[in-house]
């Protein structure tokens, strides 16, 4: 209920046309988020303390689990979850999806619970083993809940910098880039063998590259937002152009990076990520070019002069080329066809790599083709 209610907060404005006034009012990105996310939530809190504090005093005083430390847990839950949804509410609103989406408050509960019972039990009952230490379950998951929750807020929160007309930087997002590459690696490193390099680096550039795509899809990108940019890097403006950029390029450049220093890394050894793998220092590099060769697609059709449905024609265009003609070359036996439309990224990495050379290449045209289309011939 919170959840929804926290997605509400600026959708209704937004169908009552009250938004743009309050977005003129005198109250600052910070008191405009606590006031979203308590505000439209007040009445799903005053449920949920009284059964807090039910439960506080009913706890069986035999269970293992401390009861403050769970409350905390599940109360810091609860902020998390409706940040993300005023963070899906402002994204909408920024997109301009708010008069045609509904729902948008199940994107925060399946976030948040698709999955999740049988890992948090197994938090409770056999703990964590993150960066080669053992952890307590309960306390593990209290913080985690709370730099979760924390970073929640903070998403919200420069997200309204931005509803807000208040010039910022990309660094938050990049803060939050490491973190969760840190955060999300310390599962699978074991500090005695070695591997947080190599592994941390595989997270990264995995990591950099599905939250490019996430951004690209989510955040404002078309021709005239990087217009701006380029005017000020030409005017050699370059804290404006730090305020202009969006998220995407950041993340993008993260992966590149981190593909990058992949290929100069040699591979713990007995590492099997997936079996027939040739050689798996060369398989960051077509990984690199898919993630360039979709962002140039994904580009290409938001240069239009008049873009329509961008998000939903590169759908379109990347289930095509990953999944209905490849599934046809297959079933119709036409190897070459498959291949050369899906190569194989891990038994053949450097003919896979080829291969995304000229779909990126194709890509690019269409890119400079729609943008010389945008604005004409004419040089600044």
């Amino acid at each position: 209920w919170g959840a929804r209610r926290a997605t509400d907060a600026v959708t209704e404005e937004w169908r009552g046309k009250t938004w743009d006034s309050q977005r003129l009012s005198a109250l600052g990105a910070w008191e405009m988020t606590w006031g979203k996310l308590l505000g439209s939530t007040a009445f799903a809190w005053y449920g949920a303390l009284p059964c807090l504090v039910v439960v506080a005093l009913a706890w069986p005083p035999d269970w293992g689990y401390s009861a403050s430390a769970v409350l905390a847990s599940a109360v810091c839950g609860a902020v998390g979850m409706q940040a993300v949804a005023l963070i899906t509410s402002l994204t909408a609103a920024r997109k301009g999806l708010l008069t045609r989406t509904r729902g948008l408050w199940v994107l925060p509960l399946l976030l948040g619970f698709s999955g999740l019972g049988s890992q948090l039990s197994t938090l409770f009952n056999l703990g964590v083993v993150w960066w080669g230490q053992h952890w307590d379950g309960v306390y593990f998951l209290l913080a985690s809940a709370m730099l979760w929750a924390a970073w929640a807020v903070f998403g919200a929160y420069r997200l309204m910098c931005q509803e807000l007309q208040v010039r910022t930087t990309p660094w938050a997002w990049t803060a939050f880039l490491l973190f969760l590459t840190g955060y999300l690696t310390g599962f699978a490193v074991q500090l005695h063998e070695r591997q947080w390099g190599f592994l941390g680096l595989l997270t990264g550039l995995l990591l950099s590259g599905a939250l490019t795509y996430l951004m690209l899809f989510s955040e404002q990108t078309g021709a005239l937002v990087l217009r701006r940019v380029w005017v000020r890097v030409q005017r050699q403006e370059w804290r404006r152009v730090l305020e202009e950029l969006p998220c995407w390029p950041v993340s993008l450049l993260l992966a590149t990076v981190c593909a990058l220093l992949l290929l100069l890394t040699p591979p713990p050894s007995g590492l099997d990520l997936v079996e027939d793998v040739r050689d798996i220092r060369l398989v960051p590099l077509p990984l690199l070019l898919f993630l360039y060769r979709d962002t140039a697609i994904f580009l290409g059709f938001s240069f239009s002069q008049s873009p329509r449905r961008v998000e939903a024609t590169t759908l379109l265009y990347l289930g095509l080329l990953y999944g209905i003609v490849p599934g046809v070359g297959w079933m119709m036996g036409a190897t070459l066809l498959r291949t050369l439309v899906l190569p194989p990224v891990f038994t053949q990495p450097v003919f896979a790599s080829a291969v995304l050379a000229v779909h990126l290449l194709l890509a690019l045209s269409l890119m400079a083709y729609r943008w010389r289309q945008s604005f004409g011939v004419a040089r600044l």
